[in-house]
């Protein structure tokens, strides 16, 4: 039986970003997914991060030679297949560029596209004459297995679904990462996957099935995640306990677990009932922060505070949540991030995070970057 095909991972360079750009060190949970994967199975993989590497161009001067460092730094590793992640619209053109290039140095080499981008909008990359000979809609782990043991590649631009991976156990080798720094700020990464809603803000809606590592799994990789040395634990799932047996049986443990980082998590208003807001806040829970993402479709929340910000909330879940904290010692603050609402909940520090979220009103948490933590959502 022939050995797979090497797989080089690639995170494009995202060009005019501007600060909606997550922090050049932020690791890529989707790629540190991958790469664990396919490197438990047995396949040769490595992972090229252009973000890291060439950083993010936003001048057009600056774009034509961070293209011509990307293209030389890839060309420079050794590979059969290409895996390209494109996650938004500020990685496309990079992407695009990119695999062209590759194609004309190296016509014998695979050249997939994955991420949310890719799921979203496959056109984009399976057009007549398109450098990408795959497109991969949704997960990848078991599409890049198989296409590592393909001979031969297709004669045109194929568009695939990726099988869902099975969740009864992690793959997430965080220090093994090639692009591990040591103990991160944040480290991010789901606790489960598939998403049936269609949230306007939300890059990464897929409408599938939601589902989750069983909670004892999903207990024993926040284990894992602390063990880092990470200050601040993110579970950034599509949406967060979505069922609310999991998500019971998931806090109750996390509360006994008492990690020492802080825990921020993302998900709906509407799927939070008051005992998981109470088991997310209670101070005896643990001596953490808690900040929880709350997306929301009305776009409208000022950017001064509390106050002004529950005045015109159109989310009555929202306002409940808001309501529910009031008087409990855990006063919520709200925050505007583009169409996305960030509902942050402190709860006793440990004297790792002593900075209050007050929007505008003063300086965020030196400990949280704001634009790393709330623009990155958008």
């Amino acid at each position: 039986m022939p050995s797979p095909r090497r797989i080089l991972l690639l995170n494009p360079s995202p060009i005019y970003a501007g600060s909606r750009a997550t922090a050049r060190s932020s690791l890529q949970p989707g790629l540190v997914s991958l790469f664990s994967y396919l490197s438990a199975r047995g396949v040769p993989v490595d992972v090229l991060d252009l973000h890291v590497e060439v950083g993010v161009p936003a001048e057009a001067a600056d774009v034509t030679q961070a293209a011509s460092a990307a293209l030389a730094l890839t060309l420079a590793r050794d590979f059969d297949v290409l895996a390209v992640s494109c996650n938004s619209s500020y990685h496309y053109l990079p992407a695009l560029d990119l695999a062209a290039g590759v194609r004309a140095a190296a016509p014998g080499v695979t050249i997939v596209a994955g991420g949310c981008h890719a799921t979203a909008a496959p056109r984009d990359f399976a057009f007549p004459g398109s450098p990408f000979d795959i497109v991969v809609r949704g997960e990848g782990e078991l599409e890049l297995e198989a296409i590592a043991a393909e001979l031969v590649r297709p004669a045109s631009a194929a568009v695939r679904i990726g099988r869902p991976l099975p969740l009864d156990r992690f793959y997430a080798d965080f220090t093994g990462y090639p692009y591990w720094i040591g103990n991160a700020h944040i480290l991010p990464f789901p606790l489960s996957r598939g998403c049936p809603f269609a949230c306007v803000f939300c890059a990464g809606a897929d409408h599938q099935t939601w589902r989750a590592y069983p909670p004892k799994v999903a207990l024993a990789l926040v284990r894992q995640m602390a063990a880092t040395g990470a200050e601040v634990l993110t579970f950034c799932d599509p949406c967060f306990g979505l069922r609310s047996g999991w998500r019971r049986e998931f806090l109750q443990g996390l509360a006994e677990l008492r990690p020492e980082q802080a825990i921020q998590l993302e998900t709906r208003a509407d799927t939070l009932d008051d005992e998981s807001i109470d088991l997310v806040s209670h101070e005896g829970a643990q001596a953490t922060s808690k900040i929880i993402y709350c997306g929301d479709e009305s776009g409208v929340v000022a950017r001064e505070g509390l106050g002004a910000g529950a005045e015109n909330l159109r989310s009555a879940e929202l306002t409940h949540i808001l309501e529910r904290r009031n008087g409990m010692g855990s006063a919520p603050e709200i925050s505007n991030c583009g169409t996305n609402f960030v509902c942050a909940t402190k709860v006793a520090t440990a004297g790792r995070l002593k900075a209050e979220w007050k929007g505008a009103n003063s300086d965020p948490d030196p400990a949280i970057p704001r634009l790393a933590v709330q623009e990155c959502f958008v």
